[in-house]
C-alpha cells in the first residue's frame, strides 16, 4: 500500500469482510505509534495479502491530524456493517452507510467477489 499526504498524518487501515472479520493492515502492531511523514506516494512499512473469498470486503482507511482514540475505526466499520446487513434486503451493494470517524478523513474500497 501507499499513501500520500501533504502533512504527517496518523493512518489506521483494517480491512473487513462480509461475515464482520476485522484484520489490522496497519499498523501492524494494531496501535499507531507516531504519525506517517509528509510525502507522495510513500510505500507503507507494512502490507497485506488477499486471500480468497466470497462476497463483499473492504479495505478502510482513516487519515487524521491527531492520534486516533483506540477503536475508534473498528467500531465504526462494525457499526456499519451492521447497519448494512439490516437493510441487505432491499440493497445488495457493497455500500457501507454512515462510516464516520471524529477528526478523521476516511477512504473505502470496496471488493465484490463472485462465486
Amino acid at each position: 500500500f501507499f499513501y500520500t499526504a501533504g502533512q504527517p498524518r496518523w493512518l489506521e487501515v483494517l480491512f473487513i469482510d462480509e461475515p464482520g472479520a476485522v484484520t489490522t493492515v496497519y499498523p501492524a502492531s494494531g496501535r499507531p505509534e507516531a504519525p506517517l511523514p509528509a510525502g507522495v506516494k510513500r510505500l507503507l512499512p507494512d502490507g497485506a495479502v488477499m486471500e480468497p473469498g466470497r462476497g463483499c470486503e473492504w479495505i478502510v482507511a482513516a487519515f487524521s491530524a491527531q492520534r486516533p482514540s483506540p477503536g475508534a475505526l473498528k467500531k465504526a466499520l462494525e457499526g456499519a456493517l451492521k447497519r448494512r446487513q439490516q437493510r441487505s434486503k432491499i440493497d445488495d451493494t457493497c455500500a457501507l452507510p454512515g462510516l464516520r470517524v471524529e477528526g478523521a478523513s476516511v477512504d473505502t474500497l470496496r471488493i465484490l467477489r463472485g462465486p
